[in-house]
C-alpha cells in the first residue's frame, strides 16, 4: 500500500470512528503509534480533542464569525467599559466546531 493510500485510509477510520485511539489504527494498519500520529498532525491536519479527532484549522466561516463577535464586543465596550466587564463572560480558547449527537 503507497503511503497516500495509507493516509487516505487513517484518515476515512478516524472519520468513520472520531474516538478511535491511534493504537486501535496501529494495531489495523500495521504501522507504529507514532507514524499513525504523525499522520494525523503533519498531513491530515486533525488534532484530538476531548477524545476526539476534529480538524485543527478554523475555517473562512468560523474566522469570520470570531472578527463579528469581537467586533461586536468591542462596540459593546466602548459604550460602557464598566457595565461590560461585569457583565461579560470569557471562556478559554477551546473550540468545539460542531455537535455531534453521539456526545
Amino acid at each position: 500500500m503507497t503511503s497516500s493510500e495509507m493516509i487516505d485510509k487513517i484518515h476515512d477510520m478516524a472519520l468513520s470512528d472520531r474516538r478511535i485511539k491511534v493504537r486501535e489504527i496501529a494495531e489495523a494498519t500495521g504501522i507504529f503509534q507514532g507514524t499513525v500520529f504523525s499522520i494525523f498532525h503533519e498531513k491530515v491536519g486533525v488534532k484530538k480533542i476531548s477524545s476526539r479527532w476534529v480538524p485543527s484549522l478554523l475555517s473562512m466561516e468560523n474566522k469570520r464569525n470570531c472578527v463579528i463577535n469581537s467586533e461586536a464586543a468591542l462596540e459593546l465596550f466602548c459604550r460602557n467599559p464598566d457595565t461590560f466587564l461585569r457583565r461579560y463572560i470569557t471562556v478559554d480558547d477551546t473550540r468545539i466546531p460542531y455537535y455531534t449527537p453521539e456526545t
